[in-house]
């Protein structure tokens, strides 16, 4: 049995109950990742990946939808995407695409289609409407990156309940933290959502992230009407560099590294707060 599967087990045991009695199919978890870079599809994989080796059925969703980057961090090479969706040549079911584990499956995106940057108000309407009707899965990570506006702001509107969450990834460095905090400024004063996660993806020591949450609040408090909650910290590391090299996932390859380590207990946090009621 896997080190995974061990920490579902661990996880029943010191929370005394099981994941299954806290899931509803009828209302999966919704979790909304924003941020730039590449930190983005690198921790919703790895999440995704996570929560499939404990039993819980999750679907990723790509929403760089110009320059697609799950597929790769899977190794994947697909015939369908999300292009054929908008097209209308295909629906959503027949791109989706189970991928590395039984519980696990991607909505891809392409890269480098000009299109996917001009698509108009109706076509916009019909994905979120699509994606809102998604059944049969416990979980759905949207990995949006990059930039602000469609799908991150329209997806922003659907997490933000009780049966989900939108969860801005931040690490220490200037740049970050000021795009972070657009990120939580517009959520907040353009569409009104007061609850917002904060994951940091950092190299240094977790007191280190815990002050990126610190200034990221302070700001917040000072200018927002907005309560920021501080999920966890990731550590970054060599592992991280060398399973991107070969197309792999950390959390698969060095389940016993420190970022593994840290994104089981990011799971196991996003578990026990959501509860998936």
């Amino acid at each position: 049995m896997s080190k995974l599967i061990n920490f579902r087990d661990k996880f029943e045991k010191s929370n005394g109950y099981s994941l299954k009695k806290i899931i509803s199919k009828d209302k999966p978890l919704l979790i909304n990742l924003l941020s730039g870079g590449y930190s983005n599809s690198i921790i919703a994989s790895n999440l995704g990946y996570t929560f499939a080796q404990n039993e819980i059925k999750t679907l990723l969703v790509d929403c760089n939808l110009s320059m697609g980057k799950l597929d790769i961090l899977f190794g994947l090479t697909l015939e369908y995407n999300i292009l054929h969706f908008f097209r209308k040549e295909k629906n959503l079911e027949e791109i989706t695409t189970n991928i590395n584990h039984e519980n696990l499956f991607l909505i891809p995106s392409p890269s480098g289609v000009l299109e996917m940057e001009s698509l108009d108000d109706k076509s916009k309407t019909y994905f979120k409407n699509e994606i809102e009707n998604l059944k049969g899965y416990d979980a759905i990570i949207f990995s949006n990156h990059s930039r602000l506006g469609f799908p991150a702001d329209d997806l922003s509107m659907l997490t933000d309940n009780r049966n989900g969450k939108n969860i801005v990834i931040a690490n220490s460095s200037t740049f970050s933290i000021i795009d972070a905090y657009s990120i939580i400024k517009f959520l907040n004063v353009r569409k009104d959502i007061r609850e917002i996660d904060i994951l940091v993806n950092e190299k240094k020591p977790e007191e280190k992230g815990r002050e990126v949450f610190r200034e990221l609040t302070y700001v917040s408090d000072k200018f927002l009407n907005v309560n920021l909650n501080y999920i966890s910290h990731l550590s970054k590391g060599r592992k991280i560099e060398r399973s991107l090299r070969e197309r792999k996932l950390f959390v698969e390859k060095y389940p016993f590294s420190k970022p593994s380590q840290d994104i089981k207990e990011i799971s196991k946090k996003i578990i026990r707060r959501y509860q998936f009621r």
